[in-house]
């Protein structure tokens, strides 16, 4: 495993079924953060989300961590523009899998959040239907207020090489 290897995010549903699978470059592997850089290939472009514009072809940053219920994109405008903001999903901790494969489960929470610091949560309602244990939903609950607060707080910024920070930020 080399930094500039080329890997295979695969994303799946609550019930693991794959939902989408895309190339992407490994930047950095420093337990417990996987760093990727891809560019967006959407079904349709532009899409608009929580008030973010993605389009085909803008720069993405994607961290995934193996001790975290969440994931983060950072987005940028095409492939040398200014940054466009962030969403995050809550998911299960990402886990390796042989071939240069990444995994993680979706489990519908989403957040976005706006350069400027105005954050919007999506698809809770889905969320609280989910069938999971009360750990499990704790767990992913107290991750998830976690990276609120590091929005929140600036700590976030994966260009920068700022990631939230472990336990309590």
């Amino acid at each position: 495993m080399r930094d500039g290897e080329t890997w295979r995010i695969v994303k799946r549903d609550p019930m693991g079924r794959v939902l989408f699978q895309w190339s992407a470059r490994l930047v950095l592997q420093h337990s417990p953060l996987w760093l990727f850089e891809a560019h967006l290939v959407l079904p349709r472009s532009p899409m608009w989300v929580g008030g973010l514009r993605m389009e085909n072809g803008d720069r993405v940053l994607e961290a995934y961590f193996t001790d975290r219920w969440y994931n983060i994109l950072e987005l940028y405008e095409g492939s040398h523009g200014p940054l466009k903001g962030w969403y995050a999903n809550l998911s299960r901790p990402a886990r390796r899998l042989p071939d240069n494969r990444l995994e993680y489960v979706d489990l519908h929470l989403d957040l976005v959040v706006h350069p400027h610091g105005d954050m919007v949560e999506l698809d809770r309602e889905a969320f609280e239907h989910l069938d999971l244990s009360p750990e499990e939903r704790r767990r992913a609950l107290q991750d998830w207020e976690r990276l609120q607060r590091a929005f929140r707080l600036g700590y976030v910024h994966l260009a920068r090489g700022m990631v939230p920070p472990s336990g309590e930020a």
